[in-house]
């Protein structure tokens, strides 16, 4: 996930910081899991910085905080700062422009598989979707 700098660069510090708390940097103890993982809702913002769509991270921490990279031919560009997250799950969000809100999807997408016995030139059993919906409660 790709975060734009401020000019104080606390979007770097506080990935930093929650790296630090995973394994401290001075001794090297690990913490337990329970105690670093969080819920994390990320947005994707239309030019009026309103929710346009946007998922939920379930247990998520960050794996990898890129270093900021400088050169001097990026004079006016935007400072970037890559930060890669491991998490156990995620949930599509229903974002409302309008008014700027966001719940969890009502429904997501459902596939289900049923065996099916169809001849095959290697005398298996192939698997095929049975049915694929999507519900949308509103």
């Amino acid at each position: 996930m790709t975060f734009i700098m401020t000019n104080t660069h606390e979007e770097k510090e506080v990935f930093n910081e929650w790296q630090d708390v995973i394994v401290d940097p001075v001794t090297y103890d690990l913490e337990y899991y329970n105690r670093y993982v969080t819920d994390f809702d990320c947005f994707q913002l239309d030019e009026k910085d309103r929710k346009t769509a946007g998922i939920r991270l379930k247990e998520v921490f960050p794996k990898t905080v890129n270093p900021l990279e400088y050169s001097q031919s990026a004079n006016n560009e935007i400072l970037r700062l890559q930060v890669d997250f491991a998490f156990k799950e995620w949930i599509p969000l229903l974002c409302d422009p309008l008014n700027n809100t966001s719940q969890v999807f009502p429904a997501a997408s459902i596939a289900l598989m049923s065996p099916t016995v169809q001849p095959s030139p290697f005398g298996s059993v192939n698997w095929t979707p049975l049915s694929v919906s999507t519900v949308w409660i509103l």
